[in-house]
């Protein structure tokens, strides 16, 4: 994708390394099934994260985005039931740009950047605000292959950015382990 504002292609790491994402996520099975452990990992996320209606994902990338641990609110949910695909495009949310940085990025309100306004998920899902923070192949800790995140349909204030920040960084940490842990029981 080509952001006419800084001039540059966006998520050019990302593509790059798109083939040995693809392999490490489906050869560690986080791809196809969603993870138990990483359901209740999500549901934890929103219930702590200060966001109102929360809605919290553990998100593997390869040729699109999986949500190996979903979490919606129950206002998303039909008879108990999660109502969203896990499956999404890298073409929408933010998780794909957390990944290509291999940083976080808490976001208070989309709509103030001019580059994440216009995301299909905060058009479509009228989401506000965003945060998440990249998980990194057990194996090869250069390799960011997916993600935490919060996000919810209220924007945050702007003092609250480097709390989110900070929230989201200290959750990918546990997230970390986890993975590191499946990683290890599969070996």
């Amino acid at each position: 994708m080509f952001d006419a504002t800084s001039g540059t292609y966006q998520l050019a790491h990302l593509r790059a390394q798109t083939p040995a994402r693809i392999a490490r996520v489906h050869k560690l099975g986080l791809f196809n099934e969603p993870v138990p452990e990483f359901d209740l990992f999500a549901s934890a996320l929103a219930r702590e994260s200060g966001t109102e209606e929360a809605m919290a994902m553990v998100n593997f990338l390869g040729d699109r985005q999986y949500f190996a641990g979903l979490w919606l609110p129950s206002s998303a949910r039909v008879d108990g039931a999660v109502t969203m695909s896990r499956v999404m495009s890298l073409e929408h949310g933010w998780c794909p740009e957390v990944v290509d940085r291999g940083k976080a990025l808490p976001l208070y309100d989309v709509c103030l950047s001019p580059r994440f306004r216009t995301n299909e998920v905060a058009n479509e899902f009228g989401i506000r605000t965003y945060m998440g923070a990249p998980l990194f192949d057990p194996e090869d800790p250069n390799l960011p292959i997916g993600t935490v995140c919060v996000i919810g349909t209220q924007p945050r204030s702007k003092n609250e950015g480097a709390q989110m920040l900070t929230y989201i960084k200290e959750r990918a940490e546990q997230a970390q382990l986890l993975l590191n842990r499946r990683v290890h029981e599969l070996l």
